[in-house]
């Protein structure tokens, strides 16, 4: 039915072949839908706390590789002022911490998409425009 509607009503196309409409082109749709008529605020709920955990995985993944410069700088000079147990402590710190929030983080996204389209269909379906 959603796909239908997109058909209908998504007029800023003209040269679209909707035999080929995306998720993409539907979620899009979606979020602007409910943006425009501000019915997003669920959506955003979860959509914040999803940038939330897929950020501190970036700040994870970007800490792993200079982490581990890091330790192979300590590793030559074998200055006993710096600690390399402290370094070893942080990347393993962030190797788990990134295991532990990646299942978390995709869970939330599907989360997030299926709360926009149910909300988008049941907005359809009350205001009877499906």
């Amino acid at each position: 039915h959603i796909i239908e509607y997109y058909n209908t009503n998504n007029k800023h196309h003209q040269n679209k072949d909707y035999d080929k409409v995306t998720a993409d082109d539907v979620f899009d749709l979606s979020y602007y839908y409910l943006e425009v008529n501000d019915k997003i605020g669920p959506t955003k709920n979860f959509q914040s706390l999803y940038f939330w955990l897929r950020n501190t995985l970036s700040v994870c993944l970007l800490n792993i590789p200079i982490t581990l410069f890091l330790i192979i700088y300590l590793l030559l000079v074998n200055n006993p002022d710096y600690s390399l147990l402290h370094a070893f402590l942080f990347l393993i710190f962030n190797l788990l911490l990134f295991i532990v929030l990646l299942h978390p983080t995709k869970w939330l996204r599907e989360k997030m998409i299926i709360k926009l389209f149910w909300s988008f269909y049941t907005d359809l379906i009350t205001n009877k425009n499906l």
